[in-house]
């Protein structure tokens, strides 16, 4: 594991660098999530395993630090992930935004093209709306999720690991390493109207393109289609495809990568 110290975030990302050819990839995880306990065995499947990986872990979750001060705005997060990519010299990258992360991605590559050659989204969040977490997360300030709204979710998603729910358990571990407080100002940030908002940028970005998602979610993908975007299903598995099917994963990544290096 390595790490960069941003003086103007107050604190250190940190990150694994998988050695590798061709153009980077990057790994941007969702919400709480660390990529680099999300991503390696996705990146180690023989898919893939011969590119560079870049698995970042987002100030405020998992290895990186955790700067009181710091916004964790969507906009903030995707400014860190270009303050690295810079760092290692690199550009032109595969980026691989899940969830939460994939409106970070869409983000840096709306602000930063230069630094992504092409953009591979997993149910990435796009559109503003009432999900699993709003009453845990959305519903509640800062310091109500701090003082409760964190230990309640927490407590949620154990029982929900309990009941037999593939994920939950690692996503409960996820939050629970997650400072609160940057959880709920990514959360909120992601929540906030923009104009153009992350579909309308997603439609609009001029690089290669692709968007994956789990059999088991029910996305609508033809709206993608209707943007000259293909999609690429990872069978077996749903929101959570890279801890539910991690080779699976891999090879829509792959599909999403063919032809282009």
């Amino acid at each position: 594991m390595q790490s960069l110290h941003l003086a103007d975030a107050g604190g250190a990302l940190r990150y694994h660098d998988l050695p590798g050819t061709g153009p980077a990839g990057v790994y941007i995880p969702g919400l709480a999530c660390a990529a680099t306990a999300d991503f390696p065995e996705t990146a180690a499947h023989p898919a893939i395993r011969d590119r560079r990986w870049i698995l970042v872990d987002p100030l405020g979750v998992g290895f990186s630090d955790r700067p009181a001060d710091f916004p964790y705005t969507i906009e903030a997060h995707a400014a860190t992930v270009a303050a690295l990519l810079d760092h290692l010299g690199l550009a032109g990258c595969a980026v691989v935004g899940s969830s939460m992360g994939g409106a970070v991605a869409i983000t840096l590559a709306t602000a930063r093209p230069d630094l992504v050659g092409h953009l591979l989204l997993a149910e990435p969040a796009l559109d503003r709306g009432r999900g699993m977490l709003s009453p845990y997360l959305a519903d509640l300030d800062e310091a109500e999720f701090v003082e409760r709204g964190h230990r309640e979710l927490v407590e949620m998603l154990e029982k929900a690991a309990a009941d037999g729910h593939t994920g939950a358990g690692n996503f409960a571990a996820a939050v629970r390493a997650a400072a609160p407080y940057a959880m709920h100002r990514s959360g909120r940030s992601l929540r906030q109207p923009r104009d153009p908002s992350f579909r309308d940028q997603l439609y609009r970005l001029p690089m290669g393109r692709a968007v994956v998602v789990g059999a088991r979610t029910g996305v609508d993908l033809s709206t993608f289609a209707a943007h000259g975007i293909p999609t690429y299903e990872v069978p077996a598995a749903g929101h959570s495809m890279m801890d539910e099917n991690p080779a699976g994963f891999a090879t829509a990544l792959a599909a999403g990568l063919a032809g282009w290096r």
